[in-house]
């Protein structure tokens, strides 16, 4: 999402953002230079070579599906009706208003911004301890799978098993060209069409 690094507190603005983003180029109209790894290519070179014979592969390397691009966007289809110069300040309009929600969202709850620049410091693969917020405890008991030792959980697996057995009654008998009339199906489950001739009928007729 556009504001997405406002609304954690990473940053002020989502133009401030250090890694790859697209507010800067909806405002300015300005594409984004950055890097495409051709993945598609490099793993299908990769492939190629393994099922070769040994002696005779050659080695793939990453670098070589690395390549410098850069990146532009097109307008929002429910704006298309607008001029490239009116999108541009219609979306200014959108981060601008981004920003002063973060800045009235700061104000209430105290919080600061970590910034770009700390951002950049933070390894990706570590993660930090979050504090539970107050309803955690109560929202996250779910009623049905609370406790197998709870009667209303004993009570729907029962039903939910006996439920699937009839289905596959059901379904054996629908296969069967002379049961198929029989085949009787549980209430709320998907029931298949009737077929005009049975299957095996018609690979017979096919043959």
């Amino acid at each position: 999402m556009l504001a997405q690094s406002v609304k954690e507190n990473l940053v002020e603005d989502p133009r401030l953002w250090p890694g790859f983003h697209c507010a800067e180029s909806l405002v300015s109209g300005e594409p984004v230079p950055g890097i495409w790894f051709d993945g598609t290519g490099y793993g299908k070179a990769l492939h190629a070579e393994r099922a070769k014979k040994e002696e005779n592969r050659k080695d793939v390397r990453r670098e070589d599906y690395v390549h410098d691009t850069t990146f532009s966007f097109d307008q929002l289809p429910a704006l298309a009706d607008l001029s490239p110069d009116e999108y541009k300040a219609e979306m200014a309009t959108v981060v601008d208003e981004i920003v002063k929600a973060g800045i009235e969202e700061r104000r209430q709850s105290g919080q600061t911004v970590l910034g770009a620049e700390a951002v950049c410091t933070q390894e990706p693969l570590t993660s930090s301890p979050v504090a539970l917020p107050e309803w955690f405890e109560v929202r996250r008991r779910m009623i049905v799978w609370d406790s197998p030792e709870d009667e209303q959980v004993r009570e729907y697996l029962t039903r939910y098993w006996e439920h699937q057995e009839q289905f596959r009654v059901a379904a054996d008998r629908w296969r069967s060209i002379d049961s198929e009339d029989l085949a009787i199906f549980p209430n709320l489950c998907f029931i298949p069409g009737r077929r005009t001739r049975p299957i095996a009928q018609m690979e017979q007729s096919a043959a």
